[in-house]
């Protein structure tokens, strides 16, 4: 049995360190014909979409089984210089409602929770730049 590459040992510690310390990469959405589809079986942690047309409807692909529960965090940008509206991802909310942000340029952050692979619950932020 031969020694692991220094390769595979400085990555596998990377790896780790960025579990430990919580980093975690970001995957970014697009949108196609204003349908936004987001496949929770390889989406990261934290997601993120920037505007470049309206947005009327979200679809989660993959969705976890009955009993369990997935959450990610969605970075939404609206344009930098026109505006779009964007649909709430939410099937459900909790904590108000949240309506896309009329400010070119406008972040937001979203939480969002799956559970039962049915309800798509919501957690809005206050922006983050307007």
């Amino acid at each position: 049995m031969g020694y692991p590459s220094l390769n595979n040992v400085l990555n596998t510690s990377v790896a780790i360190n960025d579990a430990i310390s919580g980093i975690a990469d970001i995957t970014t959405l697009t949108s196609v014909g204003g349908v936004v589809t987001v496949d929770l079986s390889t989406v990261g942690k934290i997601c993120s979409l920037t505007m470049t047309e309206a947005v009327t409807q979200w679809v989660f692909n993959n969705r976890p089984a009955t009993g369990k529960t997935q959450e990610l965090t969605l970075i939404w940008q609206q344009h930098a210089t026109l505006v779009y509206n964007c649909i709430s991802p939410a099937t459900k909310t909790a904590g108000g409602g949240w309506t896309s942000s009329v400010v070119p340029g406008a972040i937001d952050t979203l939480g969002l929770i799956i559970i039962d692979g049915t309800d798509i619950y919501v957690y809005p932020s206050s922006p983050l730049l307007s």
